[in-house]
């Protein structure tokens, strides 16, 4: 009897997994990319907070969480999905949801209000654990992608998009993105307005 429990909480465990990965009531800024896959898109403008600090990401992350998590807090701010993150100088980017847009809000010691610009994207879809060595395999992919298809010109350092909770997605099935901003370009090679 003993050993029906443990298959029987792992199953429950995975159960609530999906559910929480699919079910999430956070707001979405954009939809994610298909594991495996690049793709091109239209990021809107989008408001948001931000963070950052000297060094790798993957060192820093709780500490720039802590930062936008109490900000959010102290500004009765909702959560929304994707966070966006840079690596080298370390970067974290809260989206602001649509429904508090008009909200008055303020720059904090630590955290500055901003909009990002519309922008076209390639992303590179994932699932595994949000670490250094997935960043690089899916930065890995876009470049060979940009090298196979020259019509795309490379406009902006490579970031990560994250959709997924870790503190209740396993790592096996949180999902990311590696994005890289781009130019599409004449065959002449002259630039093509978005």
């Amino acid at each position: 009897m003993r050993f029906l429990k443990l298959p029987l909480l792992l199953l429950t465990f995975v159960f609530l997994s999906i559910l929480a990965c699919c079910c999430s009531t956070a707001p979405k800024a954009y939809e994610p990319s298909a594991k495996g896959k690049v793709v091109e898109k239209n990021l809107p403008e989008l408001k948001a907070y931000e963070t950052s600090c000297e060094g790798n990401y993957y060192n820093n992350s709780n500490r720039l969480f802590r930062r936008l998590f109490n900000y959010l807090n102290s500004n009765k701010l909702s959560m929304t999905i994707p966070i966006e993150v840079s690596v080298e100088p370390a970067k974290m980017i809260f989206i602001i949801n649509d429904n508090e847009t008009d909200k008055k809000l303020a720059d904090s010691d630590l955290v500055t209000v901003i909009t990002l610009p519309p922008r076209k994207v390639l992303s590179y879809g994932m699932t595994g654990r949000y670490s250094q060595e997935n960043f690089n395999k899916g930065k890995e992919e876009l470049e060979k992608y940009l090298l196979q298809n020259p019509q795309y010109q490379k406009d902006g350092d490579f970031f990560a998009v994250y959709w997924d909770n870790p503190m209740v997605v396993p790592p096996f099935m949180r999902r990311s993105e590696i994005s890289v901003p781009i130019k599409k370009k004449l065959s002449t090679d002259k630039e093509l307005t978005n």
